[in-house]
């Protein structure tokens, strides 16, 4: 219910089923420590579902860096010019934990060598927006 608070706020999970159990030992200082061995059927499974979640959760954000991208290209596009024409980037990330994200899209997207690029935190972006990317072009 906490999270019901906040909006655009979600939590994903899967759940596996292990016939496996642990056992209690004694850890450092005495205090009680738990062994597990985790079933390598069931470990496969936890791989997989994390995986699935990661992917999950990087396209939350990947649909708006591809559709920034899209964007420039069409406006570049537009004038006879493509993003290898882009000699200098400015992006503005609402949160910095995505900068990862966002970088292995823009690696993905932009040919190299890769333009120079500014990359800023930002407390908000207008329209509710999580990312905004300026370009500067030139003719070559």
């Amino acid at each position: 219910r906490w999270m019901d608070r906040w909006e655009n706020v979600g939590q994903f999970g899967f759940m596996v089923r292990d016939p496996n159990c642990g056992r209690v030992m004694p850890g450092p200082g005495g205090r009680p420590l738990i062994r597990y061995d985790i079933a390598s059927e069931v470990l496969r499974c936890f791989r997989e579902g994390s995986a699935v979640l990661a992917e999950l959760l990087l396209l939350g954000g990947a649909a708006e860096v591809e559709t920034c991208i899209d964007a420039v290209e069409r406006t570049l596009a537009d004038l006879d010019l493509n993003l290898g024409d882009v000699v200098e980037t400015r992006v503005y990330l609402l949160d910095m934990e995505r900068y990862g994200d966002f970088n292995a899209i823009y690696a993905k997207r932009f040919p190299d060598p890769y333009p120079a690029r500014t990359c800023v935190a930002v407390a908000g972006l207008p329209g509710g927006a999580r990312v905004e990317l300026q370009v500067a072009a030139r003719r070559r």
